[in-house]
């Protein structure tokens, strides 16, 4: 073995890297887990905008900065949840 090759060996030069997938800047996993908690808890709104007013909020708390995503996101991610409430209720 050649003194490249095992320089290139010791520092995985040619090894690839393995994706851990998208990286998302907030946690829309755990907003959906909240979504669930806090329909089970305390029922559906009265509106889609206090549903998104009060994600925002959520975000709001839960952010090191205080960042929140914009409304029309949260808007996007939870219409149809939204609309498969009012239909139940």
């Amino acid at each position: 073995m050649s003194e490249a090759q095992r320089f290139e060996e010791e520092h995985d030069i040619f090894k690839r890297q393995g994706s851990t997938g998208p990286s998302f800047k907030y946690e829309w996993e755990e907003m959906l887990m909240h979504v669930v908690l806090r329909v089970y808890q305390h029922g559906v709104p009265e509106s889609q905008k206090e549903f998104v007013s009060e994600l925002q909020e959520w975000f709001i708390r839960r952010s090191k900065d205080g960042e929140a995503p914009d409304e029309r996101s949260i808007r996007r991610r939870i219409s149809p949840i939204w609309q498969a409430l009012r239909e139940d209720a």
